[in-house]
């Protein structure tokens, strides 16, 4: 018997891919768009470039906002999870945004998207991810410091902290590159001297008591420190507010995620201590590697 939709769905991914090969070598290079999606972390970014391109040429920094045109989170079902507008934490607007739709300036609306190589080549030459000037004014710390402790620390006022995040989520599903909670202690343990005595262990998944334990016990005067877990069992998980704790804090040991990424980036205490992963992506995506690196100028060695 045959099975018409599976050939009607062959037949529009044969268009699909014919379309999209077409344009790869037909058609010009849209490189005034920035193209917003992706979760707070990515969003950050896009907002980051997106100014950075105004400040280069004001007229021709354009917009692309059709991720949200579906305005809501969900998970697909290769387990990529679909985000929602979180801008608007920081009183940016997405029909702000959508006032410069490159769909309303002809002679941008016909080119194409960058792909990958050639994105990440255009942000590092023209230095599009550089944190700008008024970066404080774009992203406020919104939450209040007492408001924090009621979250994180059950209204103790804690002088000095440090984060680690634990990325989980659609990244175990969908991730070219893992970081186990083994493989990030062993690197924990190095900086225990520079650890303020209360660390917060963070995750959009779930902390297992095994994990917890691997990473208390990696400290030798565990005895003496205060270990947290906020992940997401806890009733009063907001992903905002725990980018302000990771933004205020004097220790985070990032993932390699944009979400813990940025949150480094906009950290805002003068005497910070921030470790970040020198490899975000491995096997067909390492190439994207060289973007995350422009932030540093050291490496940890084994």
């Amino acid at each position: 018997m045959i099975n018409l939709p599976k050939i009607y769905t062959s037949l529009i991914n044969y268009e699909s891919r014919i379309k999209y090969n077409f344009n790869q070598k037909y058609k010009k290079v849209d490189y005034h768009t920035t193209y917003f999606e992706g979760g707070l972390g990515s969003q950050i970014l896009n907002l980051i470039e997106h100014e950075n391109k105004k400040s280069l040429n004001d007229n021709l920094a354009l917009t692309d906002t059709s991720y949200f045109n579906l305005n809501k989170t969900f998970s697909h079902e290769n387990g990529l999870t679909h985000w929602q507008y979180r801008l608007d934490h920081y009183g940016i607007q997405l029909e702000d945004l959508r006032s410069r739709d490159r769909l309303t300036v002809d002679t941008v609306s016909n080119l194409r998207r960058p792909n990958s190589q050639e994105y990440i080549c255009n942000v590092i030459k023209r230095n599009l991810w550089k944190i700008p000037n008024n970066a404080s004014e774009l992203f406020p710390v919104i939450s209040s410091r007492n408001q924090r402790e009621k979250v994180f620390f059950q209204t103790k006022k804690v002088r000095r902290y440090g984060v680690l995040h634990i990325r989980k989520g659609d990244y175990i599903k969908v991730s070219s590159k893992l970081y186990s909670v083994k493989n990030l202690v062993s690197y924990l343990r190095k900086f225990h001297l520079v650890i303020p005595g209360t660390l917060v262990i963070v995750s959009d998944g779930k902390i297992s008591q095994m994990e917890h334990t691997l990473i208390r016990d990696s400290f030798k005067d565990y005895r003496k420190r205060k270990f947290i877990v906020f992940d997401s069992t806890n009733s009063n998980f907001d992903e905002t507010i725990i980018h302000d704790l990771m933004r205020e804090a004097d220790f985070l040991f990032t993932s390699n995620s944009t979400f813990s990424l940025t949150a480094g980036l906009l950290n805002t205490r003068a005497e910070n201590f921030i470790i970040t992963p020198m490899r975000f992506h491995s096997g067909d995506a390492s190439f994207s590697n060289q973007l995350f690196q422009t932030y540093s100028e050291f490496s940890i060695l084994k």
